[in-house]
């Protein structure tokens, strides 16, 4: 019965999402791929708000109930049967009498399980099309049949894309080559990334994307700079100003979770990825972490990668074997990060400075790394949803945990409870 509500509720949702678009017809910029869509919507979004009115994706409302919910405006009801009704009225009450609504519509789509995004793709029209990448071993891998089937999932939201419009890829072989058996992609690159530092902590990131050069204080990574990319991209195709979409984006509200640098306990660094995790997400944060030039500590927190079906083992040992060169000290959690553990000392990480902990443990880990972390150290910390939750362990971390809210990811009441 559960199941057939649900069915109704987004049938319902999604008729009075299409009534929206066909009344106020604003330009959509739809996203997909396994990694980076989050930030890629927000710079682009930023982009965007130098010339237009736009609406964007909360959060990560991304999938079958948040996509309508974002062209409505409506928020997240969980599991309550009468705020879904609510938004129900409320969305019939938008759809038919709303008067006002943004230029620009940018939003994420997601997918969770087979067919997710070729239905989104049926009533969805899009000027503007972005996949950032999909690779090898993705997330979600273990619901479809390979990771080809995975990718050709991504790729169904071409379908989407009006004619004359643009679809823009990164600089991704595996993308590319099945996206161009469809429709013809611009590729978009970024280059010459450097760290900035400030007292000799490091607090961003910055690129050169054609002849821009950009920084984004408060996130690391050198994979950041496809957002950035794909940003420039779709401001150059809508003959944006281009100063004004720098100074857009440089000064774009950041995502929590997302390799935010955030200021810890005992002025220590936190590099907080601990929204989600996947191999090569991962494999990007530790090479960040890597790349740093610190006088402290370099720690990592990791939790397990979920949804990985029959290549679990291998890509928690893949990931053991690399951050054992990395980190001077390592924390897991989960029954699978236990792997990274004992796969990190077989590389040569020794026993003393390896910690393995259950799921529910993170806020230990947290309050009890806080005791020994001093100045100039640096905590990556990244791991699946589920029971993981490693924004608990971050918030015993903070310089000043009243900012949780502010600062970490799953902050609303219904995860609270959780």
């Amino acid at each position: 019965m559960k199941v057939y509500i649900k069915k109704i509720i987004i049938k319902l949702l999604t008729w009075e999402a299409r009534v929206v678009l066909a009344r106020h017809k604003p330009m959509v910029v739809a996203i997909t791929g396994s990694l980076g869509k989050t930030g890629t919507k927000d710079a682009v979004a930023a982009a965007l708000s130098a010339k237009y009115s736009v609406r964007k994706s909360q959060k990560s409302f991304n999938s079958e109930f948040g996509i309508p919910l974002t062209i409505l405006g409506l928020p997240n009801a969980w599991s309550s049967p009468l705020k879904w009704l609510v938004n129900l009225v409320e969305g019939f009450w938008i759809s038919l009498f709303g008067r006002e609504y943004e230029e620009v519509l940018v939003l994420e789509i997601g997918a969770d399980k087979p067919g997710d995004i070729s239905s989104v793709a049926k009533w969805l029209k899009a000027q503007i099309v972005i996949i950032t990448a999909v690779p090898e071993v993705p997330v979600h891998r273990e619901f479809y049949k390979d990771s080809g089937a995975v990718l050709a999932e991504k790729a169904s939201l071409v379908q989407a894309l009006v004619e004359g419009g643009l679809l823009l890829t990164g600089d991704d072989e595996r993308v590319s080559g099945i996206i161009n058996k469809i429709g013809e992609a611009r590729r978009v690159k970024y280059d010459n990334v450097d760290i900035i530092y400030n007292n000799g902590k490091p607090i961003g990131t910055e690129f050169t994307v054609g002849a821009q050069r950009v920084q984004r204080v408060g996130v690391l990574g050198e994979h950041q700079g496809y957002a950035i990319a794909f940003a420039l991209a779709v401001a150059e195709h809508l003959d944006i100003d281009v100063e004004k979409v720098v100074g857009s984006l440089e000064s774009a509200e950041l995502t929590p979770g997302r390799m935010r640098v955030l200021n810890g306990i005992n002025n220590s660094t936190i590099i907080d990825d601990s929204y989600n995790s996947s191999p090569t997400a991962l494999r990007a944060a530790l090479k960040a972490l890597n790349s740093l030039k610190i006088e402290g500590k370099k720690v990592a927190i990791l939790g397990d990668m979920k949804e990985l079906g029959d290549a679990s083992d291998r890509e928690h040992r893949k990931a053991g074997a690399q951050i054992a060169s990395v980190v001077d000290e390592l924390y897991t959690i989960g029954t699978q990060a236990r792997l990274i553990a004992s796969e990190a000392v077989k590389r040569g990480l020794q026993e003393e400075v390896v910690h393995s902990y259950k799921e529910g443990e993170a806020s230990t880990i947290g309050s009890r790394l806080a005791q020994t972390i001093v100045s100039g150290d640096v905590v990556l910390v990244k791991g699946s949803q589920g029971g993981i939750r490693l924004e608990q362990a971050v918030k015993e971390l903070l310089q000043d945990k009243s900012k949780a809210r502010e600062l970490l990811v799953r902050q609303d009441k219904e995860w609270l409870m959780r």
